[in-house]
């Protein structure tokens, strides 16, 4: 879909996101704001959850500084796991924990409206883009059934039709001309699916979509400045597929 090999487009938006910040006024949700992701099998680098990477992507939108604290199975902190949980991402702000991907987003949202990322077609939006995933995911997790693969295959590409179906008509992003909640985890999971449904099945988004293709390019710097890395990707749906890999291999 794009000319710029991957790992190019990841230092391109890494630095236009860093030229960007520069000149925009940075919020603030407290004085200690900390955003607690999946880690990668060492415990300590960024994982590859896609809902983890949406709130950064929030985050970054918005321009509120936060810390990003990767932790895996064996090395969360016990206020995450006594009185949370342990579930991830967990955003917290000054010792109050908000947890659920969608959730930070709407208590992010109240708490620092401007630029506001849900206009009065959010939820349109968000439905729009609801089949992505689980099609994605159904078709990739598939290791044994040739005869499923089939017709896993065919609602992947059913749902990538229907979205860019939507985004031919919307504008720039889901909900009109300005990045929303939604676009923020929808980028994610076309990153998954771009990285790993060709890696896994050779599958390759059909050339037609265009409306698709240029959704991912005006969403690009946001999407690739806080992405996990391809390697770690991988690793993620390996694990999924149960074929665990470690990330170099994956």
């Amino acid at each position: 879909m794009f000319s710029l090999t991957l790992p190019s487009l990841l230092g391109v938006a890494r630095l236009r996101a860093a030229s960007a910040r520069a000149g925009v006024p940075r919020a603030s949700l407290g004085t200690d704001v900390s955003l607690y992701i999946k880690a990668g099998p060492d415990g300590e680098s960024i994982g590859d959850c896609p809902f983890a990477h949406g709130v950064r992507i929030l985050l970054e939108a918005k321009g509120i500084p936060c810390d990003i604290v990767p932790r895996g199975p064996d090395n969360k902190p016990d206020w995450l796991l006594d009185s949370n949980g342990g579930k991830m991402p967990a955003l917290r702000v000054d010792g109050e924990v908000v947890q659920e991907s969608r959730s930070i987003a709407d208590w992010v949202e109240a708490r620092v409206p401007s630029p506001s990322l849900a206009p009065p077609e959010l939820a349109a939006a968000e439905e729009a883009a609801s089949a992505l995933f689980p099609a994605f995911a159904k078709y990739v997790k598939n290791v044994d059934d040739d005869a499923a693969d089939v017709e896993l295959k065919k609602g992947l590409t059913l749902a990538l039709c229907n979205l860019d179906a939507y985004l031919s008509k919307s504008g720039k992003y889901l909900a009109g001309s300005e990045l929303s909640i939604a676009d923020c985890f929808l980028l994610p999971k076309l990153y998954h699916m771009r990285e790993v449904a060709g890696h896994f099945k050779g599958y390759e988004v059909p050339e037609q979509f265009e409306a698709l293709e240029q959704y991912m390019y005006a969403g690009s710097d946001l999407m690739y400045a806080v992405a996990p890395t391809p390697a770690m990707v991988r690793w993620g749906w390996s694990v999924a597929r149960g074929e665990p890999a470690s990330v170099v291999a994956a």
